[in-house]
């Protein structure tokens, strides 16, 4: 009886180191899933929408910014 219960404790525990690994692979997955998303692809994506408004006309360029001021034309 004892070699049975010995068996037991002993799959139980691989059962939870293969927990463990499991769960440390998907931390160290998505540790690195941000950190690729947050220094390459974040950044690669606000540069192209950065250069998409840089070769927008100035008015428009000033109406996406939202400026207060109005061009009054001198009559």
């Amino acid at each position: 009886m004892e070699y049975l219960s010995g068996k037991a404790k002993e799959s139980s525990l691989s059962h939870l180191r293969e927990l463990l690994f499991t769960a440390g692979i998907f931390i160290i997955n998505s540790l690195f899933t941000y950190f690729v998303f947050s220094l390459w692809v974040y950044p690669a994506l606000f540069m192209e929408s950065f250069k998409y408004f840089l070769k927008l006309p100035p008015f428009r360029r000033n109406s996406i910014l939202g400026s207060h001021k109005v061009r009054v034309r001198k009559q």
